[in-house]
Order: structure tokens, then sequence, then C-alpha cells
């Protein structure tokens, strides 16, 4: 079995339903047509995009941060940092990119020293099975341990890996969805719904079948 194979028998396994990237909402229009880009690569882009103030352009991400199936809510309140009027939003993304893009699994923040400082093999299903190592009592299966656990994607994502949107904005939903209803292939939706913290992750209200 190949380490692809390997990889979506985890995401089987576990029920994965989707990845999570969180941004700017301003951002999402030309993510829909473009893809997401790593923050290094966006002084390339024929598009504008918001990010939040960081290092200087060399220290930036030359990789797409990803979570599963939920968010870290530290994160999500930290990356939204001196934008505070700036509304954000959420792309849900196929799983398939953990097999079908070249991804470093990082099982805890990736800004931490400890994954910085790394030198190690990070990618494969060994690196994706450490994200549910030792699990505490009553974590769903498919929720990485710790909610800052981080899949680094190591390149642009195309759109089509796009399944659909979450915001809290009603006004921009509409919107939103005609967007989504350009892109070819299966129909996607936008979850209109606050995001609310549970303990330490941020999970999308929606129902498992």
């Amino acid at each position: 079995m190949s380490a692809a194979e390997r990889i979506q028998q985890i995401v089987a396994q576990r029920n994965i339903r989707f990845l999570l990237h969180f941004t700017f909402l301003r951002n999402v229009p030309a993510m829909l047509a473009h893809g997401i880009w790593p923050v290094a690569d966006l002084e390339q882009a024929p598009f504008d995009a918001l990010v939040p103030p960081s290092a200087p352009l060399n220290d930036r991400p030359a990789a797409v941060s990803l979570s599963i199936e939920a968010m870290s809510a530290v994160l999500f309140e930290k990356k939204g940092g001196g934008e505070p009027d700036a509304a954000r939003a959420a792309l849900f993304l196929d799983p398939a990119i953990l097999w079908c893009e070249p991804c470093r699994f990082c099982a805890t923040n990736a800004a931490t020293r400890q994954m910085r400082d790394h030198t190690g093999w990070l990618g494969g299903p060994w690196g994706l099975r450490r994200f549910f190592d030792d699990p505490t009592e009553g974590l769903a299966p498919w929720l990485p341990v710790d909610p800052e656990a981080e899949v680094q994607v190591q390149g642009r994502i195309a759109p089509d890996h796009i399944l659909g949107v979450w915001t809290s904005e009603r006004e921009e939903a509409p919107a939103l969805q005609a967007l989504l209803d350009r892109l070819p292939g299966p129909e996607r939706d936008v979850l209109l719904a606050p995001f609310t913290r549970d303990g330490g992750r941020i999970v999308p209200p929606l129902p498992r079948g």
C-alpha cells in the first residue's frame, strides 16, 4: 500500500470530512478565483490580499496552514491581530489534499520552537497519525489531540479543492454563494453561523450523518 493510500485509509477510518482554512472575509473572492496562496507568494499575486501584520516578508509562511475538522480558537483570535474590525471567514476544503498535495503534519502549532527546530520528516501517514496519539477520553476520532495541530500544504491550493465557505456575516452570504456557484463540479454551500468557542476549538455546527 502506498503512502497516499495509507493516508486515505486514516481519513476514512477517522471519518474526516473536511479541512479548514481561516482568513479575512475580503480575501475569499480572490481565493475562490485563484486558490489559496502561501503568504510568501502574495507579492507575485494578480490580486490584493489582506494579511495580519507579522514578520518581515522573507520570514512569512511559504506554506498554507489548514486544520482538521475544527480550528484553534487561540490561533483564530490571534491571527486577526491588528485588524480588529475585519470580518473573518473559513473555507471548507477537500481532505484529499492530505494525500494529493505535499503536506507537513505539525502535531502542534507550527510556530512553536518544537516545530520550527524539527529537522526530521513530518509528512506521510506517520506524520498524520501523530495528530491522534494519546487522545483524551471523549475526543471525537476525527479531531486532533492538540487543537493547534496544523497541516502545512507546501504550495498553492487550487480552487477546485474548496468545498464551501463559513461566515458569520449574514449580508455577505448571498454574494459568497454566487461565487461558489461559479465553481465547476459538485454543489457548494455557505454555512452561516457564528464562530463559537468550544473549549480550545471552534467547531462548525454541521450535522454528522
